[in-house]
Order: C-alpha cells, then structure tokens, then sequence
C-alpha cells in the first residue's frame, strides 16, 4: 500500500482523529497489514488501535489474527476488544492481574491453545466449554485451590498446566482420556487419587514439589508415560507395578524420605534419567 510511512506515523500519533483516518484508509482500500509490517504489530498490541478496528468494523485485519499475546498488564479483566478476534487459535495473557475470566470467551470458536499464567484467577468461566478446539491450556502460578470444574468436562483436552497454585485434590481428572501432559508441580496435593491411572494417553506427569506420601498402587497402568517427576514429596515407598511402565525415559524420586525402592527399577530399559535420594 502507498504511503505506508504516513500511515505509520498517523497511528503512532496521540491524536485519536488520526488514528480514525489511517484505518479507514486501510479499510477503503481493502487493505490489512502482514504480520512482518510494524502497522501489524501496532495496531494488534496497542489496545486503544485494537478497541478502534473493532469499532470500524475493520474486519479485513481483525480476521487476520490468529495469535494475541498481552504481558505484564494491570488489567484486571481481558480487554473486550480481544473476544472479536475471531479467528484467534492462540491467546496469551500472563504476568497480570486477572482475577476473572470473562463469560465472553465462548466467542472464540476457533481457539485451541490458552495461556493465562501468572494472574490472579482461582475460577474459570462455564463459557470456557463452549471452546471444542481448546486442546491446551496453561493456569500456572494462580490462586485456584481446586482443580477447576469447568478443566474436567473439557474431554479434547491434551496439555493442562496448574503448576504454582494452591491445589488440595484433583477430582474428576479421569474425564481427561486424551490429556498427554498433566502439570501440577508445586501444589498441596497429599494423595493422588486412583483414578488418574486411567489416563491411558499420559505421557508425562509433573509432581514435583507436593506433600504426596504415596502414589496408586496401579501406576503401572499408564503405559505411555515417558515422564514422570516425583521429586520433592513425602514418599516412603515406590508401588512394584512402576516396572511396568515399559515407556518411562524420566524418573525422578529425588529429596523424598524414601525407605525402599522395587529392586529392578534402574534395569528399566527404557529409562534415560533416573533420580533417586542419596543412599540409594
């Protein structure tokens, strides 16, 4: 497009009649900046330009955006603007202060992975289901205490990261049949409940740093699991049935009062890593 300089500098501007002309230009002239141009970058991340193609109906660019990533903000809700990107498949909003999910997320269909780290939410949205594509979502370092109900009915579901919370149990968690990764390092979580064996798809679990004092019995069921972080916890005893785990490249038992451990466990052919306490 011509006169992309002029365009640049109208955005750039403080004066909001400039920014109103620069995208109608764009918008008369059917025009929407690559995603190399800095006019892609300054009007997706400055929020007043985003808030101002939403008004102009400037549909051409708002189609555009599949990926939106906002840091370190004092927001404490997700800028509206941002649900009439509707073709967003990633969205990124962390190091903030959210303290809510807005029940208008059920408007972006097409979002597939979501990343809300580092805010200040200990509760989801039920509009949040209404998102079949959603396949990974990140909730590290938050405030919930519970895994989220709205987590467990989300069945697509195959990366789930809830590290750096406050959780106590996990309930539910057997309705996730095609979750790959499950990360719950640094929580309060004393026991796992037996129904997390039956994640047949698992392939690494993140337990580090919890207060477990033991483990199910069956852990050998998850056949896939490659990964598997048990260190930092209250664990005395490892169930025999871990030597089933013909998949397992990564284990780690490390800083765990551990009195024994199942006599084969570093002949596993599989395992690259294996950490154990000193005096193993």
């Amino acid at each position: 497009m011509k006169h992309y300089d002029q365009l640049l500098q109208l955005l750039k501007s403080n004066n909001q009649d400039n920014h109103r002309v620069a995208i109608s230009i764009m918008k008369s002239h059917n025009w929407a900046p690559q995603k190399n141009h800095n006019l892609y970058k300054v009007l997706l991340y400055n929020e007043v330009l985003l808030k101002l193609c939403v008004e102009l109906d400037f549909d051409k660019f708002l189609d555009k955006i599949n990926a939106y990533e906002l840091l370190s903000h004092e927001h404490l809700l997700i800028p509206e603007s941002v649900f009439k990107l509707r073709n967003l498949n990633r969205l990124s909003i962390e190091n903030g202060k959210l303290v809510e999910v807005s029940a208008q997320f059920g408007q972006l269909k097409k979002l597939k992975q979501l990343n809300l780290s580092a805010n200040m939410l200990d509760e989801l949205t039920s509009s949040i289901l209404e998102l079949a594509e959603l396949t990974e979502i990140k909730l590290n370092n938050n405030l919930f205490e519970n895994l989220p109900r709205e987590i467990v009915l989300m069945k697509q579901l195959k990366t789930l990261y809830l590290g750096n919370n406050s959780i106590k149990e996990i309930k539910g968690i057997k309705n996730l049949k095609q979750l790959k990764l499950l990360d719950l390092q640094n929580n309060e979580l004393k026991m796992l409940p037996e129904e997390i064996t039956r994640l047949n798809d698992l392939e690494e679990l993140n337990l580090y740093f919890n207060q477990l004092k033991s483990i199910p019995e069956n852990i050998g069921q998850l056949k896939n699991l490659k990964v598997l972080n048990l260190a930092s916890n209250n664990l005395e005893k490892i169930p025999d049935s871990i030597l089933d785990l013909n998949c397992l490249e990564e284990l780690y038992l490390d800083d765990n009062p551990l009195k024994e451990i199942p006599n084969k466990i570093s002949e596993m052919k599989s395992l690259r890593i294996l950490k154990l306490p000193e005096g193993f």
